[in-house]
């Protein structure tokens, strides 16, 4: 588990992305955060398939399933999903 944007732990910066286009405006070798979606599919894919890092938001265990076969650097998800999506990720 790593915890971000707490002002005693310094982290990498993750750039919200809504479109493959927007990726252009991103730092080299950025994070890009994006919202996992059925519509931001496309982004995600384009995203793997070039090796960049990615953290992608979920907001369920199914996402987070999908996030992890996706090849997601990070996965995202709101507090009271934490303790579901470790153990996802511990055993799966």
């Amino acid at each position: 588990m790593i915890f971000f944007g707490h002002k005693f732990i310094e982290n990498e910066n993750f750039y919200h992305i809504s479109s493959i286009e927007a990726i252009l405006n991103t730092p080299p070798s950025s994070t890009l955060y994006i919202e996992f979606s059925e519509m931001n599919l496309d982004i995600i894919n384009h995203a793997a398939l070039n090796s960049m890092s990615i953290a992608i938001y979920a907001q369920n265990i199914t996402q987070v399933v999908y996030a992890s076969s996706l090849s997601a650097s990070y996965i995202v998800v709101p507090r009271d999903l934490a303790k579901s999506a470790q153990n996802v990720a511990e055993n799966y």
